[in-house]
């Protein structure tokens, strides 16, 4: 499945996440088939912008845009000074770089990603019943990346401004 929104092309390829061959009345009930497939908008909270993106293997990362001349622009996560490392949200900050954005925006962004070693990805191998309900437990939801980018925005400003 081929996605495009203003700025990228992505490719998903839904055949290769665990329980694409389930009957639907069984992929109803797996959270990476009831989530949505994509978030298109740029959001905005408490004045800063941010974006909520499905990687290929299924899990959702957030961005928080930083605008230039805020003191965490161009800061990055493994820097000495440990700036990025003072914010608190999951897993930690784990991507930076200059926005790339057809707009010509300074922006600096920093992200966050859902796959760590007690996150669950859609593409991972499930081999067991118990394997099973720990990747519907640990698997992050849009809802739930949406609320971590929203917090993480509150700790930039409580932090920072």
């Amino acid at each position: 499945m081929i996605i495009k929104d203003e700025e990228m092309t992505y490719e998903l390829d839904l055949t290769d996440w665990f329980g694409y061959k389930f009957p639907e009345k069984e992929k109803k009930k797996i959270p990476w088939f009831k989530d949505k497939l994509w978030d298109y908008v740029k959001h905005s909270h408490k004045g800063m912008r941010y974006r909520i993106m499905r990687m290929s293997c299924g899990v959702w990362n957030g961005y928080v845009y930083i605008p230039s001349g805020h003191p965490l622009h161009g800061k990055g996560f493994m820097e000495e000074d440990g700036e990025i490392d003072k914010l608190i949200v999951h897993g930690g900050i784990t991507y930076n770089c200059l926005s790339d954005e057809n707009d010509q925006s300074s922006d600096w962004i920093i992200g966050f990603d859902t796959n760590h070693m007690y996150d669950h990805a859609p593409s991972d191998k499930i081999r067991s019943e118990e394997g099973y309900n720990l990747a519907v437990k640990y698997y992050k939801t849009h809802d739930y990346v949406m609320k971590e980018a929203k917090n993480l925005i509150k700790d930039i400003k409580k932090k920072f401004s």
